[in-house]
């Protein structure tokens, strides 16, 4: 969607919005966990500790057909036809229907989208989950850090939480995905105000996540994305390596985006990359959320989180807001 005065991007597929998930037993602490694989056939991967004892597990469960209504996130961009006519000379800021946040590998001028170069391997953050104001029906938003999307294929590799409400009873959710593949979401307790922790890696072809959530005390430790997949049948798709990205997100529902939850600041620290190739300095671009007049639906404060200097950078923190309803200025 573009306006005259806009050079907005569509960003579309990823995420698949799954059921509520199921809350599983957890011991007392952090739980380290890692992968067992289970037959193609089964519901749900589970996650065991080395010893598997009981108590210790966590599953991740793909989206099954029919389970509620479709929601998708993450995913590449699709330039707005006329792009490069907006004739905007910004080159740290690019509009989108869905996305608000930052993207490292990426130039805008005069329009245009590019690569900068880089080749990324590592990606993390920390957030804080947002609490939902229930004042829509249906509300939906996702946080966000990945690599892939942006360029060439369609392939991701993103982890994070998902906030939605239907019918006035919120959900809070954490999730792995490797689009195309269905989004597998882990079965564990995620709260408002959490503090989440996302880290993507890749060494020597093999990528790995690793999902904690510091308040409720669990861990998927680190989850070998490859064999998640194809532990229930699927192959995995390697990303795109030319962006990293730290994201708010409104997904889309079907062939339109869902309602915009109305939510909490979404504070983001600890936010760190790492790139090779060239250029080792590169600044993050910032993405604003637009909708289809034109009109901001989120703010980010700053607007800069710094210019890596090597390879290996950390940035500013940062927030984003949403604009227009009852948690601005909260």
């Amino acid at each position: 969607m573009r306006t005259p005065t806009h050079a907005a991007h569509r960003i579309h597929r990823g995420l698949r919005r799954s059921v509520a998930a199921c809350m599983a037993g957890l011991s007392t602490g952090v739980v380290a966990v890692a992968l067992v694989a289970a037959p193609a056939s089964a519901s749900g991967t589970t996650l065991h500790t080395a010893t598997s004892a009981p108590g210790d597990t966590l599953r991740v469960v793909p989206l099954q057909v029919g389970q509620s209504s479709s929601m998708t996130m993450g995913g590449r961009f699709e330039p707005a036809s006329g792009q490069e006519q907006a004739g905007t000379a910004v080159t740290d800021l690019s509009y989108s229907s869905n996305w608000s946040g930052f993207v490292d590998g990426t130039s805008t001028k005069r329009g245009v989208l590019t690569a900068v170069g880089a080749t990324f391997n590592q990606v993390s953050s920390d957030w804080s989950v947002p609490r939902l104001q229930i004042s829509l029906p249906n509300g939906y938003v996702g946080n966000w850090d990945g690599i892939g999307g942006v360029f060439g294929t369609e392939a991701i590799v993103q982890a994070g939480t998902i906030e939605d409400f239907q019918g006035l009873r919120p959900s809070y959710q954490a999730f792995i995905e490797n689009y195309p593949n269905p989004t597998l979401v882990v079965e564990a307790p995620v709260a408002p105000f959490d503090n989440v922790q996302s880290a993507i890696a890749e060494e020597s072809g093999t990528w790995t996540v690793t999902l904690t959530d510091t308040t409720e005390g669990w861990t998927t430790g680190p989850v070998n994305i490859a064999a998640a997949y194809e532990s229930l049948g699927y192959s995995f798709v390697s990303p795109d390596t030319e962006t990293a990205e730290w994201i708010t997100e409104d997904p889309s529902c079907a062939t339109a985006l869902c309602p915009f939850a109305d939510f909490s600041p979404v504070v983001s620290s600890e936010v760190e990359d790492s790139a090779t190739g060239a250029p080792a300095s590169r600044t993050p671009q910032q993405f604003l959320m637009i909708n289809a007049e034109g009109i901001p639906q989120t703010g980010i404060f700053p607007a800069n989180i710094s210019t890596a200097t090597t390879y290996a950078a950390s940035y500013r923190d940062f927030a984003v807001i949403r604009l227009g309803l009852g948690f601005v200025g909260r």
